[in-house]
């Protein structure tokens, strides 16, 4: 399955070799519980394994034992700290749960570099994800039978992404220029307009 978001395409194939460039980065992908795709990313410098979950938001949630293991080491920074609901499950439950805006000097992905990242911890998170945000920065294959996970990012040189979620708006990079997407209503850069 290749997810490309500027395209606005999902398309599915046995054969995903050939949607692939030479600016195609592959991750080893690890199936756990019959289909849920896991990859390693480094969260500056420490490894760390991560469910892909196109229905989380944000570019990474972090889980209740990582929360703790990076605020220790001072990896991680609290942004803010809100109270809101929790996602919906298929049941349609959600509660009411503690929510802390997490800022994170690095995040790689393979050879790229994502500098500046925002995420999230909320309580009771039981796993790390890395979210919907990273659809944006990249076309994505998620290779069930080779076990593969490859991004090929919209920027073709091998530069920073920079997350700028706090100002309320997201950019899109596009070869060589930089596309604003979205534009947070209430946000700093709604106000600004």
């Amino acid at each position: 399955m290749t997810i490309d978001y500027l395209k606005r395409q999902i398309l599915l194939s046995k054969n995903q070799s050939t949607a692939l460039s030479e600016a195609t980065l592959n991750l080893p992908l690890t199936i756990r519980d019959n289909y849920h795709p896991y990859i390693d990313l480094n969260i500056d410098g420490v490894s760390t394994s991560f469910l892909f979950d196109t229905g989380a938001e944000d570019l990474i949630e972090i889980s209740d034992s990582c929360f703790e293991r990076l605020m220790e080491t001072g990896i991680l920074k609290l942004a803010s700290i809100s109270v809101g609901n929790s996602g919906s499950s298929l049941s349609g439950e959600s509660y009411q749960t503690q929510i802390e805006k997490l800022q994170i000097d690095s995040l790689k992905i393979g050879l790229y570099n994502i500098d500046n990242v925002t995420g999230i911890h909320m309580e009771k998170q039981l796993v790390n994800l890395l979210g919907s945000d990273l659809l944006q920065r990249g076309k994505i294959t998620v290779d069930y039978v080779n076990r593969m996970f490859s991004f090929t990012p919209y920027i073709v040189k091998n530069q920073d992404f920079i997350d700028l979620d706090y100002a309320g708006f997201s950019i899109v990079p596009l070869n060589d220029y930089y596309v604003v997407d979205h534009v947070s209503s209430k946000s700093k850069a709604e106000k600004a307009v």
